[in-house]
């Protein structure tokens, strides 16, 4: 793998995804929105890096010879020994507009997140990746393992590209929790407004999913109509160009490294988007995903110096790594005053919990989240909220209640929408189980108290079932204030109709 040199200032930034050829009417081009984005911010003056991966075959190496020759790191491209590089027919409407039809079981279906990758990964400035490439769990793992390698300052941005069956409501979620940075397109926006349960003109939508996300930056285009870009909590819009389409084939790849690199430049959202609409109008022109960058385009935001870098969280990182998993967890390390603690297991992006740090400023929060880019937007959202009060564990949270909290330390745990895991034969995997009572009676101190949310029934009845026999605790009621704080997902279950079921249990006082 390729070290570091200082590339005079040159921002890093990573396509991380599909690369393949797209066959098109008048022949194929490299193709592939991550390698597209690459190539593109490298034309624009960054220094790119492609991880991905081809066949061994003769598409394989003649990807690795283009990219190579268009200035492009290949040094994050694996080759398969079986699985042939990835092809994708594309047919072209009168207007210029692609229709494709991706083929699978493809070398890329198989990347892998090496060490030299990972490395990289850690020092990149941005990453883009989308849903296509996640489509096959072997590589599927490997983007989470890049994204996660990277730096908490790395731009991460999600170019969605919802592309025929290959996503799911799921994946795109876990991508969002994951993501600073939000690309869509006109048709992909109503499509995830359904799927979120999300209503309201373009500009309440990108606002709903900025905050719902804790995104930094959400740009949404409109082929000949222009663009938005929310940006810094300002909305700014771009008309369309009238212009001789050749056709749109990597058009938004190109904005999408224009938006990167206007980003880490720190520049104003008008500024910003302005530049992009001349960067993807420049390739409409032209045939083909990847034609060359005229010099008036070029190195516009290539230098750190350009601009002012881009706005960062300052403070203590909140995110605490645990010196060991085999002893209980120091509380007094954690916390600049002693006060009493209250618990999230399972605190998502920490929509609920940062809110309720900030408004109880006189006890301590815990949020234990798997995710490390769930736990990343809660260091995200505490530092923004300078709350002192506030700190992220990454770990699972039956074995953080049973080994890591200290007995009698915890004055309230949360337990919100925990995965319910419908199937029959998972549900020994459910949180709330009959030793679930054991263990937090374990944790709470005297009076403390478990509050509970799910929206599964079934779900429901197990957790009643399982502390109502148990002496230690008996049922109370929510307070009012805690049940109007309404988690992301209870929100999202309120816009479709789905009521919440809570209940509360708290230590019984002998």
């Amino acid at each position: 793998m390729k070290p570091k040199t200082a590339s005079e200032g040159r921002p890093l930034v990573i396509g991380l995804g599909e690369v393949l050829w797209d066959l098109l009417p008048a022949g194929k081009q490299l193709g592939g929105a991550p390698a597209n984005f690459a190539y593109h911010a490298h034309a624009l003056g960054a220094e790119a890096l492609v991880v991905s991966r081809v066949g061994n075959d003769a598409p394989g190496r003649e990807i690795l010879d283009r990219l190579s020759s268009l200035g492009l790191r290949t040094d994050g491209i694996t080759t398969d020994a079986t699985a042939p590089t990835g092809t994708v027919t594309v047919a072209l409407d009168a207007a210029g507009q692609p229709t494709f039809t991706i083929h699978e079981n493809v070398a890329w279906d198989l990347i892998e997140a090496g060490g030299g990758v990972l490395r990289e990964a850690a020092r990149a400035d941005a990453i883009c990746f989308g849903t296509l490439a996640q489509r096959h769990p072997v590589a599927h793992a490997a983007i989470r393992a890049v994204l996660d390698a990277a730096p908490p300052t790395a731009l991460r941005i999600f170019d969605i590209n919802l592309r025929q069956h290959f996503w799911s409501r799921e994946l795109i979620e876990e991508s969002l929790q994951s993501a600073d940075v939000l690309k869509l397109n006109d048709d992909e926006l109503p499509t995830l407004a359904g799927l979120l349960g999300l209503a309201g003109d373009e500009s309440s939508l990108l606002k709903q999913l900025a905050a719902r996300f804790d995104l930094k930056a959400v740009a949404l285009t409109k082929g000949a109509k222009g663009s938005s870009l929310l940006a810094g909590g300002e909305f700014v819009n771009c008309p369309g160009s009238r212009i001789a389409v050749a056709d749109t084939i990597g058009a938004g790849d190109s904005y999408t490294a224009a938006l990167a690199l206007g980003l880490l430049a720190g520049h104003e959202p008008e500024r910003i988007i302005e530049f992009a609409h001349r960067v993807a109008d420049y390739v409409c022109t032209q045939p083909g995903a990847t034609p060359p960058m005229p010099a008036h385009l070029r190195n516009q935001f290539a230098s750190r110096e350009v601009g002012l870098p881009i706005p960062r969280s300052t403070g203590v990182n909140l995110i605490y790594t645990l010196p060991s998993i085999l002893e209980r967890i120091a509380l007094t390390s954690l916390f600049p005053t002693d006060q009493p603690l209250e618990v999230e297991l399972g605190s998502g992006d920490a929509s609920f919990l940062a809110e309720y740090a900030r408004l109880h400023p006189g006890h301590n929060f815990i949020g234990v989240e798997r995710l490390l880019g769930r736990m990343r937007k809660l260091d995200r959202k505490g530092r923004r909220a300078e709350l002192t009060n506030l700190r992220g564990v990454r770990i699972e949270n039956s074995y953080f209640l049973e080994y890591l909290l200290p007995p009698g330390s915890a004055a309230a745990l949360h337990i919100y929408f925990p995965d319910p895991w419908p199937k029959r034969k998972h549900r020994r995997h459910r949180l709330i189980n009959e030793r679930f009572p054991v263990v937090a009676r374990q944790a709470l101190a005297p009076g403390g108290t478990v509050y509970l949310r799910t929206d599964d029934e079934d779900y429901f009845q197990q957790m009643v079932a399982v502390f109502e026999p148990f002496k230690d605790f008996r049922p109370v009621e929510t307070p009012g204030d805690l049940a109007e704080l309404l988690t992301d997902f209870e929100k999202d279950f309120q816009a479709r109709g789905v009521g919440t079921l809570r209940a509360a249990y708290r230590v019984t006082d002998y």
